[in-house]
C-alpha cells in the first residue's frame, strides 16, 4: 500500500503543470557602483527553469534565461542584448529570489554583483 502511495505522489508531482512567477526588484552591479530596477518573469517547470529579464538604466540587459532549480536553489544563465552573458545564482522561495551574478559583456571587463527581487504575483492563467 505504501509503495502505491508513493508512486501515486510522484505521479501527481511529475504531472504538476509549470506555474509562472513574476518578480521586481534591484540588481547591484558591485564592479561599476550602480543599481537599477529589474523585472524578472521565472517559469519553473520541474527542476527546469526558463525566464525572461527586463533591467531599466542605467544598467542594460533584456533577454531569456534558462537553468535549473532544486532545494530552493536557482541557477540561471543566458545572453541578453548587446551579446551580454550573463550567470545568476541565488535562493527562491515563496517571498523572493536573491543572490549574485556575473555579467561578462561582449566588449569590456567582467561585471559582478548582487540582485534582490521579491514576488510580485504569478500572471493570471490563460484558459
Amino acid at each position: 500500500m505504501k509503495f502505491f502511495l508513493g508512486y501515486l505522489a510522484a505521479a501527481a508531482i511529475a504531472a504538476a503543470a509549470p506555474r509562472t512567477l513574476l518578480l521586481t526588484g534591484t540588481l547591484a552591479n558591485t564592479t561599476a557602483e550602480a543599481s537599477a530596477p529589474a523585472r524578472l518573469e521565472l517559469t519553473l517547470d520541474g527542476d527546469t527553469v526558463s525566464a525572461r529579464l527586463v533591467t531599466s538604466p542605467p544598467l542594460t540587459g533584456t533577454g531569456a534565461l534558462s537553468g535549473r532549480y532544486a532545494d530552493g536553489w536557482c541557477e540561471l544563465s543566458g545572453t541578453l542584448d548587446g551579446g551580454i552573458t550573463v550567470k545568476f545564482r541565488g535562493v527562491l522561495n515563496a517571498r523572493d529570489f536573491r543572490g549574485t551574478y556575473v555579467a561578462t559583456p561582449a566588449q569590456g571587463a567582467v561585471q559582478y554583483g548582487r540582485f534582490d527581487l521579491t514576488l510580485i504575483t504569478a500572471p493570471p492563467e490563460v484558459r
